[in-house]
């Protein structure tokens, strides 16, 4: 991807599943790549004077589709996720005049490790979960690797305060 060759990523949860994925293909495109157990609005905030010193950054905050479709049981989780859609956007409408771009991700269902001891554990959560994407497939990690590498790319540099929905469709049915 165009613009990631030599810059610095700092990545929370990136032990397994779709922090992992992540890691790596930044890595992969030549991202010097951090890990960290800190909280998200505490790594942001931390990292904001060095990109306004440098002239802009980007920063990128995973959510789920959870914080835009309610599901029984998930009410705490899916509120978590939508508070950090939001606070992409606050960040960035305040963060612009400083060229650091924030968007969100939210991916839908991933065959992540833990997606993938729930549906042996349940068939009927899986096939449920199946029912409702319309391109039929649950995504993998991959695939929402590829989208934080394109946010954080320099072929992303007019998309501001956007929360990027990777879910096979999830949320349209």
């Amino acid at each position: 991807m165009r613009g990631l060759s030599g810059k610095t990523a700092i990545i929370s949860g990136s032990s397994r599943g779709i922090g992992k994925a992540i890691a790596l293909r930044l890595a992969r495109e030549g991202v010097a790549v951090f890990i960290t157990a800190e909280q998200v609005s505490d790594e942001s905030q931390a990292v904001i004077p060095a990109m306004k010193a440098q002239g802009g950054g980007r920063i990128i905050h995973v959510a789920s589709q959870h914080g835009i479709v309610a599901n029984e049981g998930r009410a705490l989780y899916g509120m978590t996720k939508a508070a950090l859609a939001y606070l992409a956007r606050a960040m960035a409408y305040e963060l612009s005049p400083f060229n650091i771009l924030v968007n969100a991700v939210s991916p839908g269902p991933i065959a992540s490790e833990a997606y993938q001891q729930r549906a042996a554990a349940d068939p009927e959560f899986a096939r449920r979960r199946l029912s409702y994407i319309p391109l039929g497939r649950v995504g993998e990690p991959d695939e929402v690797a590829a989208t934080v590498a394109f946010l954080a790319s320099d072929e992303a540099t007019f998309i501001q305060g956007h929360n990027l929905v990777v879910d096979g469709g999830y949320i349209i049915h």
